[in-house]
């Protein structure tokens, strides 16, 4: 009985990884870029390693950040996060600590404990986002809890003192920002149909929850496709396989002093990647 064929970009980056294992590096990139100009975001991924590591050729960080943002668009969560520490030191593209913040969340959203990390580092110092200690530890336990040592330390350490000039609760509860999916935008979704949800927490020191809501519209009737509690600030949603019209909102509460605030909607769509 004949073995089922390979489907030939499968075959390709497996003959890019023997090559790359081999120290053929110049057939690893050439099979890598034909991989990436089909769309394959791991060939991309792995060109961005070699031209920031100057593996086979002149080290290169703008040329590697551009293939590492092809990747993070096509939401491999590497190369987010790589996306986010280049924008975050201001390497191979202009410093933009607000963009580091969206790209760590969205890759921290998708499980990146180093991004899970690196978030609650710039919430801690009001790097790009507003200072926010809650939302500093909540990622913390987050990489903590995926295993990251330096997160642990973290945690260990005392809270943060608030009196004096440091940043208070505040006496009312701020709503959080949307980031995205934007307004307007239309979402190219992977296989998996899973997309990450990222809001700004606001400058704050009280303790709060979000609740995420995710409602598809079009094609009969409102379908609630996400509603749930979540610490962080970031979410990953699997999205309806008929759906193409979503809106989404985020309640801020504080169990505290038993009150919320709510985003308005935000509308996007989404489509196929092909």
């Amino acid at each position: 009985m004949a073995s089922a064929a390979t489907p030939p970009g499968q075959d390709a980056a497996q003959q890019a990884e023997r090559a790359f294992t081999a120290h053929d590096v110049q057939r690893a990139r050439t099979l890598w870029q034909s991989l990436a100009a089909s769309g394959d975001a791991e060939a991309a991924f792995r060109l961005g390693l070699l031209a920031d590591a100057g593996n086979g050729e002149p080290q290169d960080a703008t040329r590697a950040y551009r293939w590492f943002r092809q990747a993070a668009d096509a939401g491999l969560s590497e190369a987010e996060f790589n996306v986010a520490a280049m924008k975050d030191g201001g390497r191979g593209t202009p410093l933009d600590e607000a963009g580091a913040a969206t790209w760590y969340a969205r890759a921290a959203g998708a499980g990146n404990r180093r991004a899970e990390y690196d978030l609650g580092l710039l919430y801690d110092a009001g790097t790009g986002v507003p200072r926010n200690p809650a939302a500093a530890r909540a990622w913390f336990r987050q990489a903590a809890s995926s295993g990251l040592p330096a997160a642990s330390d973290k945690l260990k350490a005392p809270d943060p003192d608030t009196g004096g000039a440091n940043l208070q609760p505040s006496a009312s509860l701020h709503p959080a920002a949307p980031v995205t999916p934007k307004a307007g935008e239309t979402v190219a979704l992977p296989e998996d149909r899973a997309v990450v949800f990222v809001w700004t927490a606001p400058a704050d020191a009280q303790t709060v929850r979000y609740f995420l809501q995710v409602v598809a519209q079009g094609q009969g009737p409102e379908r609630e496709i996400h509603a749930g509690y979540v610490d962080v600030t970031a979410k990953l949603v699997a999205l309806d396989a008929t759906a193409h019209d979503y809106v989404w909102r985020v309640f801020t509460v504080s169990p505290q002093a038993g009150r919320y605030t709510v985003t308005p909607w935000t509308a996007f769509k989404t489509r196929d990647r092909g």
